[in-house]
């Protein structure tokens, strides 16, 4: 077993679970989509009598304008409770950097020393 084995047989069932969230999410995408249209249609279709033509195509434009300023809005207001975070000082930061890289280089050198003892048992293993 070599190590892109290894690491190939470790990510497996993490990209499966990834493939299956994107297929799931590109499936309700598209109902969304379709649903949008036919509301759209549905809407411009039941205010045209009483508005006239432009008029309901008006009215369906202001409604998705609004809609698209309320998820602004809340784009921009759950970027802003989230940015303490990023106001930490410059030493938190840097200590909690160098705590992340040691924890790669940590696992890094397990992987590494693996590979290498089981290198060394499948040559002595071989020499038998």
């Amino acid at each position: 077993m070599r190590l892109n084995d290894v690491a190939a047989n470790a990510l497996a069932p993490a990209i499966a679970s990834v493939r299956r969230r994107a297929i799931i999410s590109i499936v309700i995408l598209v109902g969304a989509i379709g649903a949008i249209v036919e509301l759209t249609i549905a809407a411009t279709l039941a205010l045209e009598p009483q508005m006239g033509l432009v008029g309901a195509r008006l009215i369906v434009a202001a409604i998705y304008a609004f809609l698209i300023l309320m998820a602004v809005l809340i784009f921009v207001i759950s970027e802003r409770r989230a940015s303490p975070a990023a106001a930490t000082s410059a030493p938190l930061r840097t200590a909690q950097l160098a705590e992340n890289q040691g924890r790669v280089t940590l696992i890094a050198e397990a992987v590494f020393l693996g590979y290498s003892l089981a290198r060394r048992a499948r040559r002595e293993f071989e020499d038998r």
